[in-house]
């Protein structure tokens, strides 16, 4: 009997080790030969443009736009007052608001000059209160993240694991920027129209300024379409001596905004040259891609530890987490430092329930067709296949961050971006 036990243990040991090594096998194989090459193409596509993002950090680094000056009035309590989110239903509760958004659901479009015409002539806009507009120069800077509505999510962070992190990250609220910019074109033509437009070109000038300050890619965006939409007031009402920001360095930082994706990830996963990160400022751009960065941070869970012949991306995951300590001090995110702290255990169960669970799903007793009422196995707790994941997503669909480079035409001839199709 114990021979035959001993012979059946050994053939348990024998498959678990073919199956052990079939799997790191095939593991091995699929990173080297896929999903590793698709990882450094990411930063393969922006080394041809490197030149050209050169080209317009020089640009802004001779003529800036914005100021790197110190954050220490933040708009966020009077915005959140007046304009609220674009998500989590956290919305002001007064007719003024009401009264806003009535109007700009009729004046959703390109912002071109006709636009401006025909909303100049609206009858509704110099009844509508937007007084408040005329408070944003008493601030500096803009933290989405000081609100309580963020705060209450970024407490979260210690009890999520990595799939957790990537969900939230993904889903934070954000404010109502298109209900701002436009909040405060009304209050430019409210202005025009007393003759005090060079005060609300003011106005207009500093709601860029405060997008920028965001440091997020949707407020870039806005920023650059507000910097743009300058020129076509001035043209609509003629307005002289007022100094308008370049459309060439407009489209840079816009450009810029985009392709600091792709450097940030070269210095965090790969070799980006060191005359890049002397120009690595907010005024520059730098922090725009905060959200899609934060999110690679999710995937420490699923590269951190190493089983034997584990791929092992040890060094380059502290390389990345390295990078993005220094990305958060530049760009004033501490806020978000609790992405880059290991997933606490408890956090990370073999087993598990709801939408962390996406491997072999097993339905409770009670089925409700919904994802809470389902559990399964932690995929970060399989070795192999948690590597085959996370590099699965990580190059599923990476953004394109020389997109603008490929798209490039004469800044005098492309037309002002809606920034709305960016979100």
């Amino acid at each position: 009997m114990k021979s035959i036990w001993a012979k059946g243990c050994l053939i348990v040991v024998g498959l678990f080790t073919v199956g052990y090594i079939g799997a790191a096998l095939v593991s091995g194989y699929a990173m080297e030969n896929f999903l590793i090459p698709k990882f450094q193409n990411i930063s393969a596509n922006v080394r041809p443009h490197l030149p050209e993002i050169l080209a317009d950090l020089k640009l802004l680094e001779a003529n800036p736009i914005f100021d790197d000056g110190p954050r220490k009035k933040d708009a966020q309590n009077l915005l959140s007052r007046h304009i609220g989110w674009e998500s989590k239903g956290v919305k002001p509760d007064t007719s003024e608001y009401k009264a806003l958004v009535a109007l700009n659901a009729a004046y959703l479009g390109p912002r071109d000059v006709e636009y401006i015409k025909k909303l100049a002539s609206d009858p509704r806009v110099e009844k509508l209160d937007v007084s408040w507009v005329d408070q944003v120069t008493s601030f500096d800077h803009w933290q989405p993240s000081s609100s309580e509505v963020v705060q209450a999510e970024l407490k979260k962070v210690p009890e999520l694991n990595g799939i957790g992190r990537i969900g939230q990250i993904s889903t934070l609220a954000l404010p109502d920027f298109q209900l701002f910019q436009f909040a405060v074109l009304v209050r430019f033509i409210q202005l025009q129209k007393n003759g005090a437009e060079l005060k609300g070109l003011v106005l207009l000038r500093q709601s860029s300024d405060l997008m920028h300050s965001t440091h997020s890619l949707v407020g870039a965006m806005y920023a650059s379409a507000g910097l743009s939409r300058e020129h076509t007031v001035v043209e609509v009402f003629n307005i002289k001596n007022w100094p308008l920001v370049e459309k060439e360095r407009i489209m840079a930082y816009r450009r810029l905004s985009w392709a600091w994706g792709g450097l940030i990830h070269m210095a965090s996963w790969d070799t980006l040259p060191q005359e890049f990160l002397t120009f690595f400022k907010p005024r520059n751009g730098a922090c725009a891609m905060g959200e899609t960065l934060i999110s690679e941070t999710g995937f420490q869970d699923f590269l951190s530890s190493n089983a034997p012949f584990e791929t092992d991306f040890s060094s380059r995951l502290e390389q990345s987490k390295d990078f993005m300590r220094k990305y958060f001090d530049v760009c004033s995110m501490k806020d978000y430092a609790g992405y880059l702290e290991p997933s606490q255990d408890q956090s990370n169960p073999v087993f598990t329930k709801g939408s962390n669970s996406i491997w072999a799903f097993v339905k409770s007793g009670n089925v409700t067709g919904n994802d809470d009422d389902s559990y399964g196995v932690n995929p970060v707790r399989i070795p192999f296949v948690r590597r085959i994941l996370a590099m699965t997503i990580m190059t599923l669909a990476p953004p394109n961050f020389t997109k603008l480079y490929d798209e490039r035409t004469p800044a005098a001839t492309k037309p002002e971006p809606n920034p709305k199709s960016t979100h």
